[in-house]
């Protein structure tokens, strides 16, 4: 209601500077007139230039989208009156213009301010229908995610009566439309969307064959990397994320935002345990080099005997919160530790393998 307020104040101050011009032109002869036409080219400047402070200030606070668009309305208006006035006042002060002429550039104006806001209402009673239209896709979109993942508490049951999940075909093209109202990282967004529908696609076929426990496997495997996963988005938050875009709500912030000092604080304090660990794995199992995937969920799991560790990954979902702890030790390997190296997801030794065993003692004291 504030934010409204300002508009129309705004709007008002330069009713007040038309009615002082106006004066201007029909008192003749007489030493107000002045005072009156600085006062009047005073007021001008003053609500241009608020109207450019306004527009910087609800760009900044991210105000409303018609408040934005209404500042620039109004800083327009502003601007094509200032501009021509100062010219005349300040460059041809000696060239009389009679009361005819001032009321033809009024009218003319007016006419100008007229024509220039019925088209620009029209387009933003587009844009308007436009984002309608938009925040629909994204609730048809939230539906058909939601919708599977409810029917996919019973996989088993579905799979034997040969139901396929509905994958929305345009889903792609849905979300380059969706994409300009994304707040947080609207490419992880889109990977988390392709991702879940490759999977549910995997299912279908699964179904189709008729293996309604491979089907359930593929799932159960999907909600289990889901838990260890450091990606920005699950697919719960992206089902967050669209039905707050749907009902023009604020945007969840991602985990990564919210956990970031806590993580590299913890990364910086753990970072000899869990190079000792990934160390003595590749001992323990003969190996001089090993894939991230293959030892993350035992070590984020080892890394939860630790209380301090446990305490912030108090879900099964928080285990991300250990999986992105661990991979910043590892992009740190290179500079800070003496036998291994991470490159390119892959762990390996630089020339001396580690020579002390790693056990979950060692970690609660860390």
């Amino acid at each position: 209601m504030r934010k409204g307020w300002l508009s129309f104040v705004f709007f008002l101050t330069v009713v007040i500077a038309f009615c002082s011009n106006i004066i201007v032109i029909f008192v003749k002869d007489n030493p107000i007139i002045f005072y009156t036409r600085n006062i009047s080219l005073g007021i001008l400047y003053i609500w241009t230039l608020v109207n450019i402070l306004q527009l910087f200030w609800i760009v900044r606070e991210k105000i409303l989208w018609l408040f934005r668009k209404m500042s620039l309305f109004l800083l327009v208006i502003s601007l094509t009156l200032v501009i021509p006035i100062t010219i005349h006042y300040k460059y041809y002060p000696s060239v009389k213009i009679d009361e005819g002429t001032w009321l033809q550039i009024y009218c003319t104006y007016l006419t100008f301010i007229g024509a220039f806001g019925l088209g620009y209402f029209l387009y933003l009673r587009d844009e308007v229908n436009r984002e309608k239209e938009i925040r629909n896709k994204a609730r048809r979109l939230y539906d058909s995610i939601f919708e599977i993942i409810n029917k996919t508490r019973s996989l088993e049951s579905f799979a034997e009566l040969g139901y396929i999940f509905r994958i929305p075909s345009n889903w792609r093209d849905d979300f380059l439309d969706i994409y300009r109202f994304v707040k947080h990282e609207s490419n992880s967004l889109k990977s988390e969307l392709s991702y879940f529908f490759d999977v549910i696609n995997s299912i279908n076929l699964a179904i189709e064959k008729k293996d309604g426990r491979h089907a359930k496997q593929i799932y159960d495997t999907f909600t289990l990397n889901e838990q260890y996963s450091n990606k920005t988005f699950n697919i719960f938050e992206v089902v967050e994320t669209l039905l707050s875009i749907a009902h023009s709500m604020p945007q969840p912030k991602p985990w990564k935002e919210i956990e970031n000092q806590r993580t590299s604080q913890l990364a910086s304090k753990y970072f000899d345990v869990v190079n000792l660990w990934i160390g003595n794995y590749l001992l323990k199992n003969g190996l001089t080099f090993c894939d991230n995937n293959i030892l993350e969920h035992e070590l984020v799991d080892w890394l939860l005997l630790n209380p301090e560790l446990r305490d912030w990954a108090k879900y099964p979902s928080d285990k991300r919160k250990i999986s992105e702890m661990v991979f910043q030790i590892s992009l740190e390997m290179k500079k800070r530790s003496e036998t291994l190296n991470y490159i390119w997801a892959e762990y390996s030794f630089k020339e001396t393998p580690p020579n002390e065993a790693v056990t979950p003692s060692n970690i609660k004291k860390g």
